[in-house]
């Protein structure tokens, strides 16, 4: 899993571009759990359970910098934008 994402990110020409992306591509686990939504929350909590398991939770999306995103009443102003994948 872990040579396959690598290998996209090649094709693509994209790479890690913050110091903690690059340590988290370098290591190697025992489960990449892909989404963070309900579902992927859950899961990785029960696997991270083990300490002996190592994990990956990974989420789409950019830094979470923008003001739109931490004042509650200007969150509307992102419908339909990047941040909601247009929906």
């Amino acid at each position: 899993m872990v040579l396959s994402i690598r290998a996209n990110c090649a094709k693509s020409g994209t790479s890690a571009r913050t110091p903690r992306a690059k340590r988290v591509a370098a290591n190697e686990f025992d489960f990449i759990v892909v989404g963070a939504g309900s579902a992927g929350c859950a899961l990785a909590n029960r696997l991270s359970a083990d300490p002996s398991v190592s994990l990956a939770l990974l989420e789409a999306g950019g830094a979470d910098d923008r003001e739109a995103i931490r004042v509650p009443r200007r969150y509307f102003s992102l419908w339909g934008t990047d941040v909601d994948w247009g929906y």
